[in-house]
């Protein structure tokens, strides 16, 4: 998983703490301090489902420079020409790092080069490719994503809007499948299938998940998409009653409106 606790940032810690324990200098001390009480609720012992990034760090670095800072055993004049020099340093690198916050695409690139086994990179990064239109890239991250961490929905739930988009209907089909078995209660999946299934003119079946869908959560785009079914089945009262209930559900969905009025006038 994306959010499990990194033994290296174990040992990191036991390596922060032994300096907090050893360390006499006052100011050094604090330093660590800092950095400890800085980095602890973000670093996954407790978990937050968030994955640990470099932002994270930027508050950190004031107190590892001041601990720095106050160890040299140099004057205080070329101790602070060191600061400075540390200052640069990082600045530099923060400047070079500006390519990678761009845009989303950069971002999620660079985060996969550099944690290849995390499935949240490579699903974001798949997604952002699919924007791009770079649809069998986007493909192959979105596996990965998979077989990185099988046991989670919604990245099946991304790999098949990806294969919808890329026009392949019963992969994207089975996608949403594979999200819904992980996932029984995701309604966005059983909807997607059944718009899938209404584009196919497979219409009894799309009603029959949209019923499935409806009978976890009355939901607005539910209830509009069965209407579109009814509309497209000559049910035009059944369809009429649905986008009703559609705008009682959600007042500012405008296309269920559209559609109510073009009935009404029929």
């Amino acid at each position: 998983m994306d959010y499990s606790f990194d033994y290296k940032i174990l040992l990191a810690w036991i390596v922060i703490l032994l300096s907090f324990l050893l360390v006499k200098n006052t100011k050094a001390r604090f330093g660590v301090a800092f950095l400890l009480i800085t980095l602890l609720p973000v670093s996954n012992i407790i978990p937050i489902q968030r994955g640990f990034a470099e932002m994270y760090a930027y508050l950190a670095v004031f107190g590892f420079l001041l601990s720095l800072y106050s160890l040299l055993a140099v004057p205080a004049k070329q101790r602070t020409a060191l600061l400075m020099l540390l200052v640069i340093v990082y600045s530099s690198i923060a400047f070079q790092r500006n390519n990678v916050w761009q845009d989303d695409l950069a971002l999620w690139q660079a985060t996969v080069n550099d944690s290849p086994h995390s499935s949240k990179a490579h699903t974001n990064l798949a997604l952002e490719l699919a924007k791009k239109g770079r649809l069998r890239e986007a493909i192959a991250h979105g596996q990965m994503a998979v077989q990185t961490s099988p046991d989670r929905g919604n990245l099946y739930f991304n790999l098949a809007t990806i294969y919808d988009q890329a026009g392949l209907f019963n992969q994207s089909i089975a996608a949403y499948v594979k999200a819904i078995d992980l996932n029984p209660r995701d309604t966005d999946a059983y909807i997607n299938i059944a718009i899938l299934l209404a584009k196919s003119k497979d219409f009894e079946k799309a009603e029959q998940i949209l019923n499935r869908s409806l009978a976890i959560e009355d939901t607005a785009v539910a209830r509009f998409n069965r209407a579109m079914i009814y509309k497209e089945t000559n049910r035009t009262q059944e369809a009429i009653e649905d986008l009703k209930a559609a705008l009682e559900r959600n007042p500012g969905l405008n296309v269920a409106e559209s559609a109510l009025e073009s009935l009404e006038r029929q």
